[in-house]
């Protein structure tokens, strides 16, 4: 097989590899109840003209701040429901469904390809149960932009595209700390590495997460998202609605405050 067949054959193995991916993430059902209360988040913003900072919704927390971290990922919902209804959110899905297994693949260039796509099969087969339509969903995408540029940029290229990152992921979902988390044990792991000695970035694994960490702060909400954060990988939320409690605190549900 000459060198321009083994290239096309790759490219139709990765084209449908893709096409797979897509398939097999968005075969979830489509219709959440979060959906709606998103869609109506994303219409107030839109016709706000701004992120929508007071509460307008409860009448208990009428005119209070209202930290929507997520208002930016509402706002697409919303344009891709006005584009195309049911279709065009269905587009928007499949959109972030490959361009997180497209970051994946990329981030994996330099491994064999049987790794890099085992990786990624592994991590469709692992999230294809979460991927609901829900705002959780551009977190997989924007861990898996986080991966990429770790992998593919070096040196001082590296940490513009990261604050960039930081900064958009905190106005798209809460689970920017994961993304943190993953990139502080990347430059701890490259510190150990090289004799514990500065990154080729020259910047330390204790600079590097606060630097990142600074970045999230540049949403409507300000320091007020890390509440969210820590709420929502919490779940303290949970509690606040019986029919939302795990199994085993089924027992003790007389007795919990």
């Amino acid at each position: 097989m000459t060198a321009p067949e083994a290239n096309w054959g790759e490219r139709a193995f990765l084209a449908l590899f893709l096409a797979a991916s897509a398939v097999a993430l968005n075969l979830q059902q489509m219709v959440d109840p979060d959906l709606f209360w998103h869609l109506r988040g994303g219409a107030d913003i839109c016709a706000a003209g701004r992120p929508v900072l007071a509460d307008t919704w409860n009448y208990l927390f009428q005119g209070k701040v209202w930290v929507n971290q997520q208002w930016l990922t509402e706002v697409l919902l919303d344009r891709a429901f006005a584009f195309g209804g049911f279709w065009g959110l269905m587009a928007l899905r499949t959109a972030v469904a490959l361009g997180t297994v497209a970051l994946l693949l990329g981030a994996l260039v330099q491994r064999p390809p049987i790794a890099r796509y085992l990786a990624a099969a592994v991590f469709v087969a692992c999230s294809a149960k979460f991927f609901l339509f829900r705002t959780h969903t551009f977190s997989f995408l924007m861990m898996a932009a986080v991966l990429f540029v770790l992998e593919r940029k070096q040196g001082w290229r590296r940490l513009p595209w990261l604050c960039g990152l930081f900064a958009l992921w905190a106005n798209l979902h809460a689970f920017f700390g994961l993304g943190l988390l993953v990139a502080g044990c990347y430059y701890l792991a490259e510190w150990w590495t090289q004799g514990r000695k500065l990154t080729p970035a020259g910047i330390s694994p204790m600079a590097a997460v606060p630097l990142f960490a600074s970045a999230t702060l540049l949403n409507p909400f300000g320091w007020r998202v890390w509440e969210t954060a820590f709420a929502t990988l919490g779940h303290s939320e949970s509690y606040l609605v019986t029919e939302w409690w795990p199994v085993w605190r089924y027992p003790f549900m007389a007795s919990a405050p």
